[in-house]
């Protein structure tokens, strides 16, 4: 089983679905100002490759995002962040952190572009939105 399992990570690779990420950060990079400030629910290549501000949104490394998921007040905490531009995968979004987000979603994200060309298989596209003020 292991040997089965090792084979079939080095011939995907352990994250394969990253590939989508970075092609996301070259779109933050090219479409929003230096000083804006993204929020992510898997922020961690954002942050790294863009040099923008990133806020990581699924509560794992910031305990405000954590309490407004348990709150289910996680767009309330968006607007309050000063968030900017929202990005993540539709599965991310719409399946997984939807019934967290609270009042104002969906009608407060304001749909973009899509950030990553090509869809990875179930999570879906990363889209690119703007946050509206609250």
């Amino acid at each position: 089983v292991s040997a089965f399992a090792s084979a079939s990570v080095l011939r995907t690779g352990l994250y394969p679905w990253q590939d989508r990420m970075l092609d996301a950060a070259g779109w933050i990079r090219r479409h929003t100002p230096e000083d804006a400030t993204i929020g992510s629910l898997n922020a961690g290549i954002y942050g790294y490759y863009t040099r923008r501000t990133v806020l990581n949104l699924d509560g794992v490394v910031n305990p405000a995002a954590y309490e407004a998921i348990r709150e289910r007040r996680l767009f309330e905490y968006i607007q309050d962040a000063g968030i900017d531009y929202f990005l993540d995968f539709d599965h991310a979004l719409q399946q997984e952190y939807a019934r967290f987000m609270g009042p104002g979603y969906p009608e407060g994200l304001v749909f973009l572009d899509r950030a990553a060309p090509t869809p990875y298989p179930v999570l879906g596209t990363i889209r690119a939105y703007r946050v509206a003020d609250s």
